[in-house]
């Protein structure tokens, strides 16, 4: 794969897995504690590397799992720092959430997963209820 880019999931998968076990152990020599910057860096890049890897899924649905995963391992990632002193990587960070939320919410919308699912309708209710509030109590 040397000198060449991708051309479908299959060679991108097979660029993504000697990453992923070369991260973990990266992961486990540049703990938070003793290396916080590496850790930080090693975190983010394996986020983006899902990221980058959900261009190449067909499926929608492996496609939202794969950015699951990237919220997971961002929010991981934001738990133990404090805002204070990392206030750029914090921020960085979550951006790189809410790009992931609205990325999720762009594919079941556009797959009408929403639509159809009970929470949608509780989502859509609530949210019209608030802003009733909001309107009449101005």
């Amino acid at each position: 794969m040397k000198g060449r880019f991708a051309r479908d999931f299959e060679e991108a998968r097979a660029i993504f897995l000697p990453a992923q076990r070369w991260t973990t152990v990266a992961k486990d020599y540049y703990n938070l504690d003793e290396f916080a910057g590496d850790h930080i860096d090693v975190m983010t890049n394996y986020a983006s590397s899902f990221k980058h890897l959900t261009f190449f899924e067909p499926s929608i649905d492996r496609r939202i799992k794969m950015h699951k995963k990237r919220i997971s391992i961002l929010e991981d990632l934001l738990t133990p720092l404090n805002p204070k002193i990392y206030s750029d990587v914090f921020h960085y960070t979550l951006r790189e959430l809410a790009e992931a939320y609205e990325t999720i919410y762009k594919l079941k919308v556009g797959n009408d997963f929403m639509i159809r699912s009970k929470f949608f309708k509780y989502f859509i209710s609530n949210n019209i209820i608030m802003w009733c509030r909001c309107v009449l109590n101005r």
